[in-house]
């Protein structure tokens, strides 16, 4: 029989098995993204305080030859974040980054790392007043840190490929497949690309070190914003094979912010 395992490890997901069973996906802070069977676990003890997202648990796994699910025994919660879990625009947002780390930590990202990206964004949005463009600045922040994380953050200050300044650019356009800033002397034939303004690209630089970085008078224009984030998710096109669930909700919440 297999050791139990004890790992500090965040619940991203948790879906019915069976009547009493679930299947619960989990980061751990020392292996990364772990896929295991909690057993009664809506009735037993072993699981108080509830096997669900925003949890930060001591949990006690056993893997299992040939199989892809662990055995979840017990566990023993750590952390919960109360005013995220209070509020709709923190569960949405919160519950978007949870799903891109669970699809994008399938790949080669240091456990953690992406154990301390989720750390700081759910201590950040439970930490959040109800001031949407502090929200909407902590989830883009998380979104760079992870595209950083995965080497594909667009280039958002020179050229992708020759590294000419934006400061020295005629026009400034993005690669619409995610590298980032492109220079008309680089840009190829049939090359897509799409034009932003000045302002987004402050924004995003805004995204990029919002402790550093003054904050534009441009957050408030939700037509930069909106430019702002498309360009951060085609960057997520070139390493996600699927769109995220939890994408509309999120966009419908940012569009009325």
């Amino acid at each position: 029989m297999s050791l139990k395992e004890n790992h500090t490890a965040f619940i991203l997901r948790a879906i019915p098995y069976s009547e009493r069973d679930l299947i619960v996906t989990l980061y751990t802070k020392d292996h990364g993204l772990r896929s295991a069977i909690a057993k009664n676990s809506r009735s037993s003890k072993r699981f108080s305080g509830g096997v669900q997202l925003f949890r930060k648990v001591d949990a006690m796994l056993q893997p299992r030859k040939n199989n892809d699910f662990d055995l979840f025994l017990e566990m023993r919660v750590l952390e919960h974040y109360p005013n995220l879990e209070r509020d709709y625009d923190k569960i949405t947002i919160g519950s978007y980054g949870s799903e891109l780390m669970r699809e994008l930590a399938r790949g080669d990202i240091d456990s953690q790392q992406g154990f301390d990206l989720l750390d700081a964004f759910y201590q950040e949005l439970d930490a959040c007043p109800n001031d949407a463009r502090q929200l909407e600045t902590i989830l883009h922040h998380f979104e760079v840190l992870m595209l950083k994380g995965f080497g594909v953050l667009p280039s958002l200050h020179q050229c992708h490929r020759c590294g000419k300044s934006y400061q020295d650019m005629d026009r400034l356009q993005c690669k619409r497949t995610g590298e980032g800033l492109l220079c008309t002397s680089c840009r190829q034939p049939g090359e897509p690309v799409g034009l932003i303004e000045e302002d987004t690209l402050y924004i995003l630089h805004y995204y990029s070190n919002p402790v550093s970085t003054p904050a534009p008078d441009a957050l408030e224009q939700q037509d930069m914003r909106f430019q702002a984030r498309r360009v951060l998710q085609n960057s997520f096109r070139l390493i996600l094979q699927k769109d995220l669930k939890s994408r509309p909700m999120l966009e419908s919440v940012l569009s009325h912010q």
